[in-house]
């Protein structure tokens, strides 16, 4: 619905809103207290959806920017860290880069170092940009974008521990390709992996 659309329906319920209550006091100090009741009733009702109509249309913006999604893309010896994705989480079952939801305040560097310790406890830097997803509202209900990057061990001899995944593996990018993967893991990404890692744009 276009917001002209939705600023018709929210005035024309809040004058719906109006006259009902006029009626509803009216009633009521005529002693019609059952009609008061009624009126008073639909009035209510119909302010209540006027103003949630308004907060909808004149929300803030950034109460409207897709949800960012941080992905780090962690390489050893030519084989790339995967996570399994649990039983009982959306898309379970499903292989996939880590990583997680940029907080507010964070910068996407942060989120990614955070993310890895949390997920991994290990501790990377960020490399290059690999590429920006966009998603609509369609499956989470909300536009998310995933924003991939290169990450890097900031020291050897770390070893990835799988804290929220069922299992996690390297994987040849020629196997990633041949597994169950999240929508995010596309042959897009991968060939974009492998371009910019030939090119050691990482």
């Amino acid at each position: 619905m276009k917001q002209t659309e939705k600023l018709r329906d929210a005035i024309t319920r809040g004058v719906a809103a109006a006259a009902f209550l006029i009626v509803g006091f009216v009633s009521a100090t005529q002693g019609h207290w059952y009609l008061a009741l009624v009126t008073s009733f639909l009035g209510g009702w119909a302010a209540i959806s006027c103003v949630n109509d308004l907060q909808e249309i004149f929300a803030p913006p950034e109460d409207k920017r897709p949800v960012v999604v941080m992905v780090g893309v962690l390489q050893r010896a030519g084989l790339y860290l995967v996570g399994l994705r649990p039983y009982g989480k959306d898309l379970a079952g499903k292989w996939e880069f880590p990583g997680g939801k940029l907080d507010q305040g964070e910068t996407p560097e942060e989120a990614l170092v955070r993310e890895f310790r949390e997920e991994l406890s290990i501790d990377v830097e960020v490399g290059g940009l690999i590429g920006l997803h966009e998603f609509g509202p369609e499956r989470l209900g909300f536009p998310y974008v995933i924003r991939t990057h290169f990450v890097h061990f900031t020291h050897s001899g770390q070893i990835p521990l799988s804290n929220v995944h069922d299992k996690i593996k390297w994987v040849s990018l020629t196997a990633l390709a041949g597994m169950e993967t999240t929508p995010s893991v596309n042959e897009t990404l991968i060939a974009s992996i492998n371009d910019l890692s030939a090119k050691g744009l990482q």
